[in-house]
């Protein structure tokens, strides 16, 4: 690896530890999230030195064979950087608390235990399988541009010169995961729970069904987006030849985009469910 690898890829995997360790004292009952954050920690690293030395003994000649699209132009020990994703998802864990804004209540102020039962909340049990704003067969319908894409590929496979079909491919590839996972994102938002006040929450329950239908008509756009933008690339990559700077430059300005209207997509969502939170405190 070059200089700079050897110092990016380290701190980049090395940062979900150090933040969950930091925060450990706010957070002591999750010491079995931070160890286990540790332990997948220390195996990429061990990982990473493992592909460093395998790379420095001549045994991945042939990964330098592909082609540089397939590659990123990358060593294979670079590429464990994108594991940092992983542990961000462990360091989540890590840093959540089972019962946030709890108290003690079952002891009085002078430290003894009280003779009544803490207060409880209140949930609803209202089925919320029937309640998705978009009727089920919405979602399907985001497949409907990588199928059009696909079957185009298809056509004109003998036709299309091998650095574009390889591309397209590629593209085609990367959008299956999210859309695996859009067809199952209604039925988990569905099942979240709602946690009321314990006088029933009547004043929750509209900024509950008003956040599940943000919640969800916004993830449909972003994802119907994210169809159109990587099929469409896949598309005019077939009917037109780029050049690599300009098809790396329009790769990384669209992912660029997506990426930030994901990102400013999930700060809304927390903005909401912050809201509700107030709300929930303030009736407890």
């Amino acid at each position: 690896m070059s200089p700079i690898h050897w110092f990016l890829v380290p701190f980049l995997l090395s940062l979900p530890l150090v933040v969950a360790w930091f925060q450990r004292r706010a957070h002591p009952e999750r010491s079995f999230e931070r160890r286990r954050l540790a332990r997948w920690t220390f195996a990429f690293l061990a990982l990473m030195l493992l592909l460093a030395g395998i790379d420095a003994l001549g045994g991945f000649a042939w990964w330098y064979e592909l082609p540089r699209l397939m590659t990123y132009g990358s060593r294979p020990a670079e590429l464990c950087w994108i594991a940092t994703f992983w542990l961000w998802m462990l360091a989540a864990r890590a840093l959540g608390r089972t019962e946030p804004q709890v108290a003690d209540e079952s002891r009085t102020t002078t430290g003894q235990p009280a003779a009544a039962t803490p207060q409880l909340r209140a949930a609803s049990l209202t089925s919320r399988r029937t309640a998705s704003p978009l009727p089920s067969w919405a979602w399907p319908l985001l497949w409907l541009p990588w199928v059009a894409t696909l079957a185009y590929l298809t056509v004109v496979w003998s036709d299309a010169p091998e650095r574009e079909r390889l591309v397209a491919v590629l593209i085609l590839a990367c959008q299956i995961p999210g859309l695996v996972v859009a067809m199952f994102t209604p039925r988990l938002v569905l099942r979240e729970p709602e946690p009321l006040t314990p006088e029933g929450g009547k004043d929750l329950t509209p900024l509950y069904r008003r956040y599940r239908r943000r919640r969800l008509v916004g993830f449909f756009v972003l994802c119907a987006v994210m169809s159109l933008a990587f099929s469409g690339m896949a598309f005019a990559l077939l009917r037109a030849s780029f050049a690599e700077e300009t098809l790396g430059l329009l790769g990384a300005l669209g992912g660029s985009l997506i990426g930030l209207a994901g990102a400013g997509f999930g700060v809304w969502n927390g903005m909401e469910r912050l809201k509700i939170g107030r709300e929930l405190q303030s009736g407890s």
